[in-house]
């Protein structure tokens, strides 16, 4: 069951901009929260285990349960543990490569919350919002991450900090 937020830190009608759910899929929970233009979390996250077995389909129903509490969001960024190229996952070791493989993830959540959805791999995800930081030039990406975090830069926008990797402009 979806832990509820402790409370809503602030309704975000004083900040301009969009609200982004932010969705972190990992091995032993799944995490979200929704945050301003900023970057600012408006609800405290909430967390549940991951099912398993975790198919798509189980994973979707999982996500679209545990957000529920939370405020509306125009659109949805979602870090993932395996391999995704395009809303697709190539890989998905923690779930099973196989069912998982070229499954349009960021499609399905997207037609289940009518909102726009940008996926990435969880650790690019951290390294788009550590960019910031660093020189870019020596973030050590795998093959083939480049091309989808520089399409995450036209999506995002070129400032960030440490909690708005997906959030500046759509």
């Amino acid at each position: 069951m979806a832990q509820r937020p402790r409370s809503v830190l602030s309704d975000g009608s004083s900040t301009p901009g969009k609200r982004t759910l932010a969705i972190d899929v990992g091995g032993t929970g799944l995490k979200a929260s929704v945050l301003d233009a900023r970057g600012k979390m408006l609800a405290d996250p909430v967390r549940v285990a991951t099912p398993y077995p975790c198919p798509p389909s189980v994973l979707v129903e999982a996500l679209v349960t545990l957000v529920q509490p939370l405020p509306a969001f125009d659109r949805v960024s979602v870090g993932f543990p395996g391999v995704v190229r395009h809303g697709e996952v190539i890989t998905a070791p923690h779930f099973g490569n196989a069912v998982w493989r070229g499954f349009a993830f960021a499609d399905a959540l997207a037609a289940r919350f009518a909102q726009p959805v940008r996926l990435l791999n969880d650790a690019d995800m951290q390294g788009l919002a550590d960019s910031r930081q660093q020189d870019l030039q020596r973030i050590p990406w795998r093959q083939g991450a480049q091309e989808d975090w520089e399409q995450e830069m036209e999506w995002s926008g070129a400032t960030h900090d440490r909690n708005s990797a997906h959030i500046d402009e759509l």
